[in-house]
């Protein structure tokens, strides 16, 4: 994905942070593929993507330490890209008045670490920011 541009992924990131018990993992990957199926359905590029590495350089902190796990967890990522926050409303709008998108959702939140809930943030190409002012 590096060699993408805004213009071939979108200018809104619509990022998800949570905790899973390792136990779930294999549970998340076919979760994950199904959420990926169904965002591609309704025209949004998805993916999730399991933390590899908990190293970091002396100036950075890992989002390990930023989110404090246990040893028997795991960190998750799962980012959406649409073209423009017309789109990625018009992606939940589509998603919310989905039945099979709701019982996803339920799955997915039994899957996290119990008590937990996800991170969710929406994020603005810094490009797209700038000429918007």
């Amino acid at each position: 994905m590096s060699s993408m541009g805004k213009s071939e992924i979108g200018s809104h990131i619509r990022l998800y942070l949570y905790r899973i018990p390792k136990k779930n993992h294999y549970a998340m990957v076919q979760l994950g593929d199904q959420f990926a199926q169904m965002f591609r359905n309704y025209g949004c590029y998805a993916q999730s993507f399991q933390l590899e590495s908990t190293e970091t350089s002396e100036d950075f902190t890992s989002v390990a330490n930023a989110v404090s796990i246990n040893q028997d967890e795991e960190i998750w990522l799962d980012l959406e890209f649409t073209t423009d926050r017309k789109h990625r409303n018009d992606v939940d709008t589509k998603i919310q008045n989905d039945k099979f998108a709701g019982l996803l959702m339920k799955q997915f939140l039994g899957l996290l670490v119990k008590g937990s809930k996800p991170i969710k943030s929406d994020f603005i190409h810094s490009r797209t920011y700038i000429e918007a002012k």
